[in-house]
């Protein structure tokens, strides 16, 4: 059934679109008046809400919530780095949203739903190369149980927080979305916390001001950390930029450069190098998907630039040539930053040649690389390859390529989808994927899940995309509460 060409909130859940716009408008509200969430608070709301959800049937307004709170469940808790009780709590949120489901369905009180569901084989294939991945860190986790119970019950904390919450809400995705109704709901809330983590993104350089001074004027976000968050920002971006090349020629949705804008600006004033490269890799991979054409005007335009730097932003430009300290006319080095990058990821080569196949160990990285390099403390590794090979082997970091690889390909088949609305979401996964993934090439940000969460959603949208049923081919519902273009068809 063809969808209505109107804008995609209108097709969405409005129920659900509120309520997570409700969230997102209080987590702004506390974040700009600097006030923490306390943790019982945070039960009462999170448990309360599914509650209610669970009462009035409707778990897809609890899955919205989730998806618009857990890239800000960090700063709302006054973290610096995610606590056991954050990490938990979010994947117990994650956990009840999957449950949620399961019981409203389960019951046969939405007739309008398919009795059954299933994923095509490469969808099947896709999820499996998740599973083992996950079992290689798991079985890592066991292997070195000699560690003590320390070891043991940090691991599989960090293990939650970075790779088992964001997985789990990937697969309840895909077993969720059963309609375009499902599909634009969830990428539209998805689109509303990045928009509102940029807008608080902007009111932190505001609040900042100019310093002069490059460590204390970056822009820490939702991730606390300046490299991590613009890595969100870095897939976001897509995201927005999607729904004005999917739909230019329709003047409502250029609206859509305001949050392009945002992202944007506060993705220059974190100064992270590797967050302007990924930027520049999704912008070729962007134009590269939409339009051949507009790809080869914007590789002139690149190496345009590239021949005449000046036409770069001056905050770009100078962070860039903060990379090379001069010593004398001749005398050029790296910087400190630099420099400690290049020796750390040397270090790592020599941990994976060291353990090649079974790793050094999940979770101990920055303990195992220290007689690997020339440091003497404990460094994070800034490459997530290097480090996935470091600690679990050669054969994780293979099934983990194939696991990106798999999402691209389900990315790209969506591009030729029917609906508009599934192909705007494709290009911007798609794009936003490629500049992801070359932002951990400088930062390990897929284990951070404030950061990484909206990379796994749009990856369980594309790969829902290729069930048996795919909501782009699923008509609306009949039952249930009516979205806002139905209602206004009615009243006419």
């Amino acid at each position: 059934m063809p969808l209505k060409k109107t804008l995609p909130i209108f097709e969405a859940d409005l129920g659900a679109l509120i309520s997570a716009g409700a969230l997102l408008l209080l987590i702004c509200f506390l974040r700009v008046k600097d006030l923490v969430l306390p943790g019982a608070l945070s039960l009462v709301l999170g448990f309360g809400g599914a509650g209610f959800c669970l009462y009035k049937r409707r778990p897809d307004i609890f899955l919205s919530c989730v998806i618009a709170y857990v890239p800000f469940s960090k700063i709302l808790r006054g973290e610096e780095e995610l606590s056991q009780f954050t990490i938990l709590f979010n994947a117990a949120l994650v956990a009840a949203a999957g449950l949620l489901y399961v019981l409203t369905r389960s019951s046969g009180e939405e007739p309008g739903e398919p009795e059954s569901f299933s994923l095509k084989p490469q969808a099947r294939t896709l999820v499996m190369a998740l599973l083992v991945f996950l079992a290689f860190q798991l079985v890592s986790i066991l292997h070195h149980l000699p560690y003590g119970p320390d070891y043991l019950r940090q691991a599989f904390v960090h293990w939650v927080g970075g790779w088992g919450t964001p997985a789990l809400l990937f697969l309840i995705l895909c077993f969720a979305v059963r309609d375009t109704r499902d599909f634009k709901t969830l990428a539209m809330a998805a689109a509303a916390g990045a928009f509102a983590a940029a807008l608080l993104g902007l009111h932190e350089y505001f609040d900042i001001g100019n310093v002069g001074d490059f460590d204390r004027g970056r822009v820490l976000s939702i991730a606390q950390e300046p490299n991590m968050s613009a890595s969100f920002f870095c897939f976001a971006v897509f995201l927005f930029a999607a729904f004005i090349l999917q739909h230019w020629r329709k003047p409502a949705y250029w609206a859509w450069l305001i949050p392009i804008g945002i992202a944007l600006r506060v993705i220059t004033v974190t100064y992270s190098r590797g967050a302007y490269l990924a930027l520049a890799a999704g912008c070729a991979a962007v134009a590269f998907f939409r339009s051949r054409i507009l790809f080869l005007v914007m590789a002139g335009a690149a190496i345009f630039v590239l021949l005449n730097p000046s036409l770069l932003p001056e905050t770009v430009r100078s962070r860039f040539q903060m990379t090379f300290e001069h010593h004398g006319a001749a005398d050029v080095t790296l910087d400190r930053s630099s420099e400690d990058r290049i020796h750390v990821w040397r270090g790592a080569l020599r941990v994976i040649q060291a353990y090649p196949w079974e790793g050094a160990g999940y979770d101990l990285f920055e303990t195992r690389v220290i007689p690997f390099w020339a440091g003497t403390v404990r460094f994070n590794g800034h490459n997530l390859f290097l480090m996935v090979t470091a600690e679990l082997g050669v054969p994780a970091l293979l099934v983990f390529l194939f696991l990106l690889s798999r999402f691209l390909g389900a990315g790209m088949r969506a591009l030729s989808s029917p609906d508009p609305f599934a192909r705007t979401v494709a290009l911007g996964f798609v794009s936003g994927a490629v500049a992801f993934v070359a932002a951990n090439m400088f930062s390990a940000s897929f284990a951070w899940q404030e950061v990484s969460v909206y990379f796994w959603l749009g990856a369980g949208l594309v790969t829902r995309l290729q069930g048996d049923s795919a909501p782009a081919a699923i008509p609306q519902k009949n039952t249930g509460p009516k979205s806002a273009s139905e209602f206004l068809k009615e009243e006419r």
